[in-house]
């Protein structure tokens, strides 16, 4: 089964819901009851991908979860639930994890960032058997730092690391209205290249 389906059903819904309409209407108009049969497995094909959706933790489904469990971290004022969540591998520009962490540490103890959200998630490349994912979402932070823009477009690299988990390597935000795959991104003040 693809995983898309799982990631996101609402395509699957929509073309579901479409060909109920259908049948419905074809149905009050003839009233023949090998349509309500259609209806019956449309509705059950429905419950049956729902469910689906609901159980299998796709890896991007993962990868969705660690960046909720990030801004969660940054909410909570908890510098490990963020880490944990960060590779050994992991570079932005000249920093590495353990070059980043106090400056994040400082951030959040300072009240520069007291919040983060994170929303509209999009795989663009998931790859288990190469250890690697590409995703893009948007970013809103909370605080008192001048973020410059309401949200940002980021791109994420994401590792499979030796134990199975996945973790950020690397990240790059773009302004609201620049294409990741596309545009130049921005340079954060406290990265040197």
């Amino acid at each position: 089964m693809p995983s898309w389906i799982v990631d996101d059903p609402s395509l699957v819904f929509l073309i579901l819901g479409i060909s109920a309409l259908c049948l419905t209407a074809l149905w009050w108009q003839t009233r023949n009851r090998h349509l309500l049969v259609g209806l019956g497995a449309i509705a059950a094909l429905f419950f049956i991908v729902w469910l689906l959706s609901k159980l299998i933790n796709t890896d991007s489904k993962q990868i969705e979860g660690k960046l909720q469990s990030m801004a969660a971290g940054v909410k909570n004022s908890n510098p490990e639930q963020i880490f944990e969540h960060i590779s050994r591998d992991f570079k932005l520009g000249s920093l590495g994890k353990d070059g980043f962490r106090p400056i994040v540490e400082e951030y959040m103890k300072s009240r520069k960032v007291t919040g983060m959200e994170v929303w509209n998630f999009s795989a663009k490349d998931v790859s288990r058997s190469g250890k690697k994912a590409t995703v893009v979402f948007k970013v809103k932070g909370k605080g008192t730092a001048n973020f410059g823009y309401e949200f940002f477009n980021c791109q994420a690299v994401f590792v499979l690391d030796p134990d199975d988990q996945w973790r950020l390597q690397s990240f790059q935000l773009y302004p609201p209205h620049i294409d990741p795959a596309s545009g130049q991104s921005l340079s954060l003040p406290f990265v040197h290249n």
